[in-house]
C-alpha cells in the first residue's frame, strides 16, 4: 500500500503472487507522483472476484506504470478518480470475470473510473483462453471506461482473444490509434462500443485501427456507436462475420458498423 506521494516501486523483474482472491498487488491511493516497473503481479489462479486487482490507483496525480506483466487478477489495473495516469510497454493478460452473482465484478485488464487523462501506449493486452459453454455471467473488456472520464488515449497497442475488446461507456475526448484489435472465437460482443444506454460517449477519435472477428455469430456488431456525439474514423478496417440472431421477431440485423 502506498499512501505517500514521489515513491517509484522497481520489482527488478521480481514477482508478486496473490494467494487471496479478494486481494491487490499495489494500493495506491490519495498521492501524487508514483511509478511502478518492471513487475510481474499474478494470481495464483483465474480469480473472478469484485476486489482482485493487479494494480489500482485511486485518487492518484500523476501516475507512470512501466513494463509492467499483470496476469489472473480479475483487473489488471484500476484507475478511479485519478489524472494524468500512463500506462506503457506493458502485458496484461487472463482478466476475467463475472457479471453474477453481486459479489463478482466484469474482468478488465485496464478499468477506468472517473479518471482524466489517462494514455495506454505500446500494450498488448490478452484475454483468458476461454472453453465453450461459458461460464454463466462470463464477461471481460480488454479496457473498460466509465464514470464521466476525460481525455482517455489508447494508441500502439494490441488486444487479442477478448469478449469484449474496448467499451467507452462514458467518456468526453478519447483517442483511438495505430492499434489492432482480434476478438475471442467465444465472442459475442460488441469489439467497440461507444456510449451505453444510459450513458455518452462524446468527441471520440479512431485513426489507423483495425478490429477482427473470424468466428461467425450471431447478434453482435463489430463498432457499436450506441449514445453519444462526434466521432471521427479514419483509415479503420472493420473485418467481422457477424449475422442475424434467429430471433423470429425483433430479430437483431447487426453490422459491421452500427450507429444507433
Amino acid at each position: 500500500t502506498v499512501n505517500a506521494n514521489n515513491v517509484t516501486i522497481n520489482f527488478h523483474s521480481h514477482s508478486l503472487t496473490l494467494y487471496n482472491s479478494a486481494a491487490v498487488g499495489v494500493l495506491v491511493q490519495n498521492v501524487s507522483e508514483f511509478t511502478l516497473e518492471n513487475d510481474i503481479i499474478k494470481g495464483a489462479a483465474m480469480y473472478k472476484t469484485a476486489t482482485s486487482a493487479a494494480v489500482q490507483l485511486t485518487s492518484v496525480q500523476k501516475a507512470k506504470l512501466t513494463n509492467i506483466y499483470t496476469f489472473n487478477t480479475t483487473k489488471g489495473v484500476k484507475i478511479e478518480n485519478s489524472t494524468d495516469v500512463l500506462i506503457e510497454n506493458s502485458l496484461l493478460s487472463t482478466h476475467e470475470g463475472l457479471t453474477v452473482p453481486n459479489t463478482a465484478s466484469i474482468g478488465a485488464g485496464i478499468w477506468v473510473d472517473a479518471s482524466t487523462h489517462v494514455v495506454v501506449d505500446g500494450c498488448t493486452l490478452q484475454g483468458a483462453v476461454l472453453s465453450s459453454p461459458l461460464a454463466t455471467g462470463e464477461a471481460s473488456n480488454a479496457i473498460l471506461v466509465q464514470g464521466a472520464s476525460e481525455d482517455i488515449v489508447i494508441k500502439n497497442s494490441t488486444f487479442k482473444n477478448w469478449l469484449s475488446t474496448i467499451t467507452l461507456n462514458q467518456v468526453t475526448g478519447a483517442l483511438i490509434e495505430n492499434c489492432q484489435a482480434d476478438a475471442s472465437p467465444l465472442s459475442k460482443s460488441n469489439l467497440l462500443e461507444l456510449g451505453s444506454m444510459t450513458s455518452k460517449a462524446n468527441d471520440v477519435t479512431i485513426r489507423n485501427a483495425t478490429f477482427r472477428q473470424e468466428t461467425s455469430v450471431p447478434g453482435f456488431d463489430g463498432l457499436l456507436f450506441l449514445n453519444g456525439s462526434g466521432c471521427l474514423m479514419e483509415n479503420v478496417v472493420v473485418d467481422v462475420k457477424t449475422e442475424n440472431d434467429g430471433v423470429e421477431n425483433n430479430a437483431y440485423y447487426p453490422g459491421a458498423m452500427h450507429v444507433g
